[in-house]
């Protein structure tokens, strides 16, 4: 049995491990354009992904790459709360956080590459199981999938995963954060240190890399009706209950903002 662990740009090594016998068995919940030359599945072979509503419009996963791996004989299904990466080939098994995507080989990532037999079999199971209580990514499929895939891509003009701006993925905040903003709905006098940011935040200049990326952060006020959200937006709301201060979980702006009828206000979503 052997046990590796390949961290940085891994992707070489999960090709190479793709080359074995088959059949192969992956779930890999994000397939960019890239996805059929980094993973050399072929027939027989079974891919689970997340080709859920929101990850098609986050381009996140492409249905071009999915008609691919169909053509070449393997079986795809969809898994709309997949977020699993592995592998499983006839002797070992792939373990990580890579995505199919050439943006994912810009990243940082890790997996384990393990022969040992039960690793290799639970991963077997686990993506099988998973494809027993997934959707079968057949031609009607692709159809709505290719649809909302071209709806992702007029409202952020150029792909995610695959290049340029980083997609904006419902339930899951964007790889690199561009800008956080910090919205107090209770009496707060920002710091020295946080209003510099903001200034910078409002040059356009990203200062703070406290998060994977860098990004700028803004702190507002909810009444302060000059500041305008964008798609993209991270966004934390800080409140005060019982005495007791409370920052929610970050949230991502998703859409654009859609007016209010009867009213001048907007909503984001």
């Amino acid at each position: 049995m052997t046990i590796t662990v390949h961290a940085g740009t891994p992707w070489a090594a999960i090709t190479a491990e793709c080359a074995k016998r088959g059949p192969r068995y992956a779930a890999i919940a994000y397939v960019g354009t890239k996805a059929p030359q980094l993973l050399r599945l072929e027939a027989g072979d079974v891919l689970v992904v997340n080709a859920g509503p929101e990850s098609l419009l986050a381009r996140a996963t492409d249905p071009e790459a999915l008609a691919t791996f169909i053509k070449h004989g393997v079986a795809v299904y969809s898994a709309r709360t997949l977020h699993a990466k592995m592998l499983a080939t006839r002797r070992s098994a792939v373990i990580g956080s890579a995505n199919a995507s050439r943006h994912s080989e810009s990243m940082w990532e890790a997996v384990t590459i393990t022969t040992d037999t039960a690793a290799v079999q639970a991963v077997k199971d686990h993506v099988t199981a998973l494809r027993d209580a997934s959707r079968a990514v057949d031609d009607d499929f692709l159809d709505d999938a290719r649809d909302l895939y071209a709806k992702g891509r007029s409202s952020r003009g150029a792909p995610g995963h695959d290049g340029g701006p980083p997609p904006v993925d419902e339930g899951l905040l964007p790889d690199r954060v561009r800008r956080v903003v910090v919205y107090d709905s209770i009496s707060y006098v920002p710091t020295k240190t946080e209003k510099k940011v903001a200034r910078d935040a409002r040059r356009g200049l990203p200062r703070h890399s406290g998060a994977p990326g860098r990004y700028s952060r803004s702190w507002v006020r909810l009444d302060d009706m000059h500041h305008t959200l964008k798609v993209g937006d991270v966004v934390i709301t800080v409140e005060e209950a019982g005495g007791v201060r409370r920052a929610s979980p970050p949230v991502v702006v998703v859409k654009g903002p859609t007016p209010i009828p009867r009213s001048r206000g907007r909503t984001f979503t």
